[in-house]
């Protein structure tokens, strides 16, 4: 399972024109640097580190929304009894199957009416309202980090886009891509999700161990 990761790594620093001809050796022969430096100078002026705070913006600012909604949610449903608390929670859970690609639309429907399409406004204040009822039993971070559908559709400017927009900019069907430097930069975007599992791993294992627990 984490073989392909080992072989991303390890191919950022050979050198692209060798990636996929020595692809069945794991360790580079000529180990290069260049693939970062490349990398890093990210395309029409915009550096890689503007990408890497695009991402931190949008997914620590959704993350907090959606900690904040989603938590007075959880303990509203979990603690308190009222009228209808049956059909909202069957309600939410209902939310929660439907597929993505079935609101794709109406919402972005929606969001352009708001005058919000072309900002990171749908990337961001929807989570202030608990839009998504996974996020009430999970840390979202990892989710908004990883998210490029919901980029492409909403955010135009290239010195807007986030990591996961980013990347793509290396690989041009019309012309040659420069697979050294989308390996380069996909290990380094990485790193902070695999910092948040390190970090927040006992918190995660704990959340799950006890969410079949009552009383």
């Amino acid at each position: 399972m984490i073989y392909p990761l080992i072989w991303m790594v390890m191919s950022s620093f050979k050198e692209s024109s060798t990636i996929f001809t020595t692809a069945g050796s794991l360790i580079p022969q000529n180990p290069t640097l260049v693939n970062y430096v490349n990398g890093w100078k990210g395309f029409a002026g915009v550096s890689f580190l503007m990408f890497f705070k695009n991402s931190l913006f949008i997914s620590i600012i959704a993350t907090i929304g959606t900690v904040i909604s989603s938590s007075l949610v959880a303990y509203g449903f979990a603690r308190f009894q009222f009228k209808g608390k049956n059909l909202l929670f069957a309600a939410m859970l209902l939310s929660m199957m439907l597929p993505a690609q079935v609101l794709m639309i109406p919402q972005y429907l929606w969001y352009q009416k708001l005058g919000w399409v072309g900002s990171y406004a749908p990337l961001i204040v929807p989570y202030f309202f608990a839009i998504q009822g996974f996020f009430v039993y999970l840390f979202s971070f990892m989710w908004r980090w990883d998210d490029f559908l919901s980029a492409l559709l909403y955010v135009s400017k290239s010195v807007q886009y986030p990591v996961s927009l980013a990347l793509k900019l290396f690989c041009d069907p019309g012309s040659s891509s420069d697979y050294g430097a989308m390996f380069a930069m996909a290990s380094l975007s990485i790193v902070p999700s695999v910092l948040i599992f390190i970090f927040f791993q006992k918190y995660l294992v704990e959340g799950i161990s006890t969410s079949g627990l009552k009383g």
